[in-house]
């Protein structure tokens, strides 16, 4: 398993900015770099320095307000919680074939509690709106609690507008990983809990 989330590290990101739509590979997923997404001033780009294991050209992180009552919120049920979707990461991302989709984010944040979770939903998609997140303390690994539980069945293929919304700020976004869960690259998700 540690050998795919490593493998991943190293998978072709999109590495360019743009605002999309971005497609779903024939593969079965997506990989971008945070950085090329249009951000808001509640985000903060952090450019790679010497010793930061991050990918890209650095990473961005959330440094809005907190959104949510922490402990016990894993879901938002009325979807107000995310504040103006202007300051959300939006994700266009062409879908090419049905099918159960998952996000999941190569983070960074400095406690292990208290600026560790995010939300993360499609536009129009109906609620609830889940957090994800993990507990590890100033390293860049991919969540490790959230993408079990949090997946869209998409019957479709179309344009769907995928989204991060900040919760904890200085939590810090580097690549994102959007996939069709049938796809090989499934074991994304099953061994983001073993990457550094």
């Amino acid at each position: 398993m540690r050998l795919v989330s490593l493998l991943l590290l190293f998978l072709p990101a999109l590495s360019f900015a743009q605002n999309g739509p971005y497609p779903i590979n024939e593969q079965g997923y997506l990989l971008l770099e945070a950085e090329n997404l249009p951000y808001s001033s509640f985000w903060m780009f952090i450019p790679i320095e010497e010793g930061i294991n991050c990918t890209g050209t650095g990473y961005l992180k959330y440094v809005g307000p907190v959104s949510g009552s922490g402990h016990g919120q894993e879901v938002d049920t009325e979807g107000k919680l995310q504040g103006n979707p202007e300051n959300w990461l939006v994700i266009p991302v062409e879908v090419k074939a049905a099918g159960r989709y998952r996000i999941n984010l190569r983070n960074h944040h400095l406690q292990k509690d208290g600026d560790n979770d995010i939300w993360v939903h499609i536009k129009g998609w109906p609620l609830p709106v889940r957090r994800v997140g993990d507990h590890a303390v100033d390293s860049f690994q991919w969540l490790t609690w959230g993408p079990d539980y949090t997946y869209w069945d998409i019957e479709k293929p179309g344009l769907y507008e995928f989204y991060i919304a900040g919760r904890s700020q200085g939590f810090g976004v580097d690549r994102i990983a959007i996939y069709n869960e049938k796809e090989p690259v499934t074991m994304l998700h099953r061994s983001a809990k073993t990457d550094n």
